[in-house]
């Protein structure tokens, strides 16, 4: 990873990676995703985990699809770039990455998901968000954008455009504003060892 982004992650925690994927590696994913969609694979997102977990239309309304990471060669080769990107992270700031979680997410139009952390108020082993956005042709105007809250600066606005790679800490709160075009991303969390 060019030391540009690693003195930019330092910095401010977050990393927004423009052209991370070609057009042709993005419409492969997003034509995975349809597949997926199509085969009726993705469900209505919850909130929380384990027995806790419930679908709340007010806080979220995204669609998503868990992944191991080896469903396509487009996801094996996205797998194995956010491996080395791991390796970047663990050697310049000792992190204790050592997986993945991923998932498929899609927002129908007309959908957000409020202000909230990726990390769980009980602990949790994510480190580092990622997404990575499949969306052609997107403008500010269809909305959607993810916005980031760091302490002591403005919130940062990142519009979800096809083949930019977002990457923040965990920790820090964001929201996805409500969306006027379906938003189609893979979406992710670099994990810290646990035993």
């Amino acid at each position: 990873m060019d030391q540009q982004y690693l003195t930019a992650f330092e910095r401010e925690g977050v990393l927004v990676w423009p052209d991370f994927r070609d057009t042709a590696a993005c419409r492969a994913l997003l034509a995975f995703m349809d597949t997926s969609e199509q085969e009726g694979t993705m469900r209505d997102a919850a909130i929380g985990r384990g027995t806790d977990a419930q679908i709340n239309k007010e806080q979220r309304g995204d669609r998503l699809a868990w992944l191991e990471g080896s469903e396509s060669p487009e996801m094996m080769a996205f797998t194995f770039d956010m491996q080395a990107l791991a390796r970047d992270f663990n050697a310049a700031f000792y992190l204790g990455i050592d997986h993945f979680e991923f998932h498929l997410t899609r927002y129908p139009p007309g959908t957000f998901y409020r202000r909230h952390s990726d990390r769980h108020h009980r602990g949790s082993p994510r480190i580092v968000s990622f997404i990575l956005y499949l969306n052609e042709g997107w403008v500010p105007a269809h909305g959607g954008q993810l916005v980031i809250y760091r302490k002591n600066v403005a919130p940062l606005s990142i519009e979800p455009r096809m083949g930019t790679l977002a990457l923040f800490l965990s920790e820090l709160e964001h929201e996805v504003l409500t969306t006027t075009k379906t938003r189609s991303s893979v979406t992710g969390w670099m994990r810290q060892r646990t035993h």
